[in-house]
């Protein structure tokens, strides 16, 4: 899962002279702020340092890059059970694209410090007592607990470790595989009932449709470890993926079987290539020529295939090329022609699109 947000470098005369300097803006935030659509400007290192009554917004940045995810099992009766499950933090890799190279630099220093720092934890027990009030005259110990008791429990305090591991790297059409792996961590046995489930996310974690579930009942003699293997059929999931590419896998246990334990995967499924070749050396407004090339890999008829073809120096407007239906493994080829108006590096993008995705 990802999000994104841009920066930019400004003057901040409505705070104080020092802050002039990178700002975060977010056009699409996860939360509103001000009851807005959008959020930012915010002072960048403010975030780092948890001074968060600086203006705008500080307090949903900050939450966005440091906060974990809780998971609640929510029963029929309306009571709610934390999970036992490892936890999922948020913010672990913050990157943006380096000047001049298609390569990425990681920000993640510029918006937290190293996790489990000195410094790390001053800005977070500052950024509490800001968003908390309450809090403002609390000892970090007393921020400690209440933090703590929040949190999901671990698996191994349980006595159960769990884990979903990929068993191939699954392509649209492909049967996904995985293998759920289960160790028992006490010196006695273990039965468990499991209700497995699948369902479609979109790239911000939003839940889609359910497509498939299972339910399975384990038992682990003590100090056991167990791989089960799972498949998840094309013919399972392909209806509903449509535009989305991700699905998430969970494993829950019967609360009536002891602890309420959870393991989760998210999982991309990759989408068939585009190949582009280039039948010419590309210069200055000289016609070049490009082969592009598609197999669709299911055995499945694609329709209202189209092409798109973009690029910044070679193509003033994008080129959409209407390729019909492709039958299952067929491949289609089109040569394009077009003439860079641009010196410099440049990228030509091609793009597919049917009614499948």
């Amino acid at each position: 899962r990802y999000h994104c947000w841009n920066e930019s470098w400004m003057a901040r005369r409505d705070l104080n002279q020092c802050c002039g300097d990178w700002q975060c803006l977010d056009p699409t935030p996860l939360e509103t702020g001000r009851g807005s659509a959008c959020s930012g400007p915010t002072w960048v290192r403010s975030i780092r340092e948890g001074e968060l009554d600086l203006d705008y917004d500080g307090h949903h940045m900050f939450s966005r890059v440091n906060s974990n995810y809780v998971g609640w099992l929510s029963q029929n009766n309306a009571k709610k059970t934390k999970f036992f499950c490892d936890a999922w933090p948020c913010g672990q890799h913050l990157i943006t694209k380096s000047v001049g190279s298609e390569q990425f630099e990681d920000i993640t220093g510029a918006y937290k410090y190293e996790l489990g720092s000195v410094k790390n934890k001053e800005a977070y027990y500052r950024a509490y007592r800001r968003i908390h009030p309450g809090y403002c005259n609390a000892s970090n110990c007393h921020i400690d607990r209440e933090v703590s008791s929040l949190k999901n429990p671990f698996l191994s305090d349980s006595g159960i470790n769990m884990r979903l591991k990929m068993a191939n790297c699954p392509m649209y059409g492909e049967d996904v595989q995985l293998h759920w792996l289960l160790e028992n961590l006490r010196n006695e046995n273990k039965t468990l009932k499991f209700n497995l489930c699948a369902q479609i996310i979109t790239y911000s974690g939003c839940p889609m449709d359910q497509f498939w579930k299972d339910s399975v009942n384990i038992t682990l003699g003590p100090r056991e470890v167990k791989k089960i293997p799972l498949c998840i059929s094309y013919s399972q999931y392909g209806p509903y993926l449509c535009d989305h590419n991700i699905m998430k896998v969970v494993a829950v246990s019967d609360p009536e079987c002891g602890e309420a334990l959870m393991v989760s995967r998210d999982i991309v499924i990759n989408r068939p290539p585009v190949i582009v070749k280039l039948l010419s050396q590309p210069r200055l407004k000289v016609p070049c020529t490009a082969e592009i090339s598609f197999c669709n890999p299911l055995q499945e008829d694609m329709k209202n295939c189209v092409m798109t073809l973009e690029g910044c120096g070679l193509f003033k407007e994008p080129i959409t090329i209407d390729l019909g239906t492709l039958a299952a493994n067929q491949q289609a080829r089109t040569i394009v022609e077009f003439t860079p108006y641009r010196l410099g590096s440049h990228r030509l993008l091609a793009n597919f699109g049917c009614h499948k995705f």
